[in-house]
């Protein structure tokens, strides 16, 4: 497939905090190029190394890193320091990709999906990656049922870490 934008750049370790990511950093020469005044984290999808993604321009410093795949970069055999050809375009911003369970439940009631289309993308993309990223069947069933449950009520989740976990409801006054 032809990319509109494409660059060679060397595997870096980027620290964040106590957290490490194997990332690529942009050319100053192509950052010019794209929104990011409109769209600081701009999404995007492409190959490196024949493999597609779909990912984020994260902006650092005035500088904006793609976070490489660790598996990914097991399976091209590149470690950090390697060189790498990153092949990408840009996405539509306020796409999100559901998964199958979860798009089925919010679309078969019309009151939450009219609720579920008030929310950000970003939002969005939360509950769809909290729900993508269990493993178990009855999991993933427990989570697009809790989904279903906040979106109706208004709730929203915040992460701890690795950690989702309900907002606590405000209290009623009496």
């Amino acid at each position: 497939m032809d990319y509109e934008f494409n660059f060679k750049a060397t595997i870096k370790k980027h620290k964040f905090g106590r957290y490490g990511y194997t990332v690529v950093y942009l050319p100053q020469e192509l950052k010019s190029q794209l929104p990011f005044d409109k769209y600081p984290r701009l999404r995007v999808r492409g190959e490196y190394c024949g493999l597609p993604f779909e990912n984020a321009w994260q902006p650092s410093g005035g500088k904006h890193f793609l976070i490489i795949s660790k598996k990914k970069m097991k399976q091209c055999g590149l470690k950090v320091g390697d060189p790498l050809w990153v092949d990408f375009e840009v996405m539509d911003q306020d796409f999100v990709q559901l998964p199958p369970e979860l798009e089925r439940a919010v679309f078969a009631r019309a009151r939450l999906e009219k609720k579920w289309k008030e929310l950000t993308p970003g939002k969005k993309r939360g509950f769809a990656f909290w729900v993508d990223s269990a493993k178990r069947p009855q999991t993933r069933q427990q989570r697009v049922d809790d989904v279903v449950e906040m979106v109706q009520a208004g709730e929203y989740f915040e992460t701890s870490g690795r950690t989702w976990k309900r907002k606590p409801r405000p209290r009623k006054s009496k």
